[in-house]
């Protein structure tokens, strides 16, 4: 997690609106619901993201799905999994 959060933290990924940064971290570091856009981003839903979001938030689509590959893969992949990891305990995960 420490490289996701350097990640976000960086120049590289600075067209990243913050709160979506803040978002992300949320959702993978407490298991925090994200919203829509983020939500369909997890879900491996193209279609869903860019149809939900904001016009900063599509503008940084390229660094966002890059991101994904410092997220674990448990959190991301299909609706199921986002579900699953948000419903897992952390304790337990």
């Amino acid at each position: 997690m420490n490289e996701l959060r350097e990640r976000l933290a960086s120049s590289e990924y600075a067209v990243i609106p913050a709160h979506t940064r803040m978002t992300i971290l949320r959702y993978v570091e407490h298991r925090l619901p994200a919203g829509g856009a983020l939500r369909a981003l997890f879900s491996n839903d193209l279609t869903g993201f860019v149809g939900r979001a904001d016009e900063d938030t599509l503008a940084a689509m390229k660094q966002l799905v890059w991101i994904l590959g410092y997220c674990p893969s448990a959190c991301q992949g299909s609706a199921a999994k986002v579900d699953a990891w948000l419903s897992a305990c952390p304790e337990t995960a």
